[in-house]
């Protein structure tokens, strides 16, 4: 469930209000101002150099390997998924900022999944 966009002014919602796994997490990362890499474009440090957030988009990273998930919303939804989900260096650019920030997404590590709480 959400409300509003990362850099509205209404309240930042995004909850997860079921969840649950048997052996290994399926979701992680679960965040009102999604998680994202940042990195300049150009020689110059990135304007906005706010590692892990990117304030356009809500997200949350669900695991791969098979699983289906099933997705509604009453607004529209835009899903990303990686390019080539087998190659492990495969990336997804999701917007630029400023005049040289790019924020893209890309595998999380094992050792870097967050779980993911139900509300």
């Amino acid at each position: 469930s959400g409300c509003d966009l990362p850099w509205g002014g209404d309240p930042k919602i995004f909850k997860i209000y079921e969840a649950g796994y048997t052996y290994r997490p399926v979701a992680s990362h679960c965040r009102h101002a999604g998680y994202a890499q940042s990195r300049s474009t150009n020689s110059q440090p990135p304007d906005f150099d706010v590692e892990g957030t990117n304030y356009r988009y809500a997200g949350i990273y669900l695991r791969g390997g098979g699983l289906s998930y099933l997705f509604s919303s009453n607004f529209p939804m835009e899903l990303v998924r990686l390019p080539d989900e087998n190659d492990p260096n495969s990336e997804r650019v999701l917007h630029t900022a400023g005049t040289n920030t790019e924020f893209y997404v890309k595998r999380i590590s094992m050792n870097d999944i967050e779980h993911v709480v139900a509300e």
